[in-house]
């Protein structure tokens, strides 16, 4: 009987503390949740360029019910500045974060860190595998990739690359070439450099400089010093609009412009005759994805952010306003 009693004791207090659990479950859900925080750092935060990425940002943290903040930062931000950035808004209680890597080994260690503390993903770009010595290098285990949403890097490059060819029916002899990118060391603007070379390596073209920079005053400098070439080629937003300009203001000595952009600038120039071919990411898909898997990472205990590449359209004056790119410019215009 005593033993027949203990037992009927304990069911008892597992019940209890059953109910108790139920209760602080239904009360906390009763209650009115403030949405998680996601924090958005990038480098020149309000650029035009970003509009249609914050734009599906925007968008994907009204389905996901959480709250997207975005770090006011310049176009001047370092490695540094950014880790700090990381550092503050975790402190700050942001549930999940979403960057934009700058170039650095440094960079990829301290964000494997902070991916530990909460849920991390990039966007744009992989961390360039940059080291100053071969012993930062080794403590990099760039197989275990951090988690990125961004475009085909390599496919822009090689679609760059046969536009130009196709626009001089596949002979480029004799024809000199000057590249410009506007954000230098980024394993985005690698791969997207690397598959354009391959792509006219035997085309007969001679890519005679190119223009790399990360500060955007000094590329808006050292530009317009080139000597002249045929065709210019810009690989990225930054380097497109500084380009843009320069054609504008009669400093690319005549030279036909293609470029890769995501902004209304990039439009612009596109639709005035400065730029022959303008390829677009899908900015506004990045945006979207990459706070949803942050999203779903927060909401889901062993979710982990997966990696996606989005796509891009090839743009050209005649079909600029076409049907099919009228979601594409309000996302811009955002």
């Amino acid at each position: 009987m005593k033993d027949d009693r203990k037992l009927f004791i304990i069911i008892e207090l597992l019940l209890a503390v059953v109910t108790v659990i139920l209760a602080v479950i239904l009360f906390e859900e009763q209650q009115p949740q403030t949405p998680k925080r996601i924090s958005l750092i990038l480098q020149d935060s309000d650029a035009s360029q970003w509009a249609a990425l914050k734009y599906g940002m925007e968008m994907a943290a009204e389905d996901q019910d959480v709250s997207l903040f975005v770090v006011n930062t310049s176009a001047s931000l370092t490695a540094a500045d950014e880790l700090d950035a990381i550092k503050d808004e975790i402190s700050r209680g942001s549930a999940g974060i979403i960057v934009q890597p700058l170039p650095g080994t440094e960079v990829e260690a301290s964000l494997r860190q902070y991916a530990g503390k909460v849920p991390l993903i990039l966007i744009e770009s992989q961390t360039a595998a940059v080291a100053d010595d071969e012993q930062t290098a080794a403590n990099v285990n760039l197989t275990e990739s951090l988690p990125v949403v961004e475009a085909d890097n390599s496919g822009l490059g090689q679609t760059l690359a046969q536009t130009v060819l196709s626009d001089y029916n596949g002979n480029l002899a004799g024809k000199t070439i000057g590249l410009v990118i506007g954000s230098a060391s980024t394993a985005a603007a690698e791969a997207r450099e690397a598959a354009f070379r391959q792509a006219l390596q035997t085309s007969g073209a001679d890519m005679i400089w190119t223009v790399s920079e990360t500060d955007p005053a000094r590329l808006e400098t050292v530009l317009p010093t080139k000597p002249q070439a045929d065709i210019v080629v810009a690989l990225d937003s930054r380097g497109l609009m500084t380009a843009g300009a320069c054609a504008a203001d009669k400093n690319l000595h005549g030279a036909v412009l293609y470029g890769i952009g995501n902004s209304t600038e990039a439009i612009y120039y596109l639709d005035t005759g400065l730029v022959k071919a303008l390829i677009v990411p899908d900015e506004f898909e990045i945006g979207y994805q990459s706070l949803t898997e942050i999203a779903k990472s927060i909401k889901r205990l062993l979710y982990q952010p997966q990696s996606q590449l989005v796509s891009f359209s090839l743009l050209r004056r005649d079909n600029l306003f076409s049907k099919e790119n009228q979601d594409l410019f309000y996302a811009l215009s955002q």
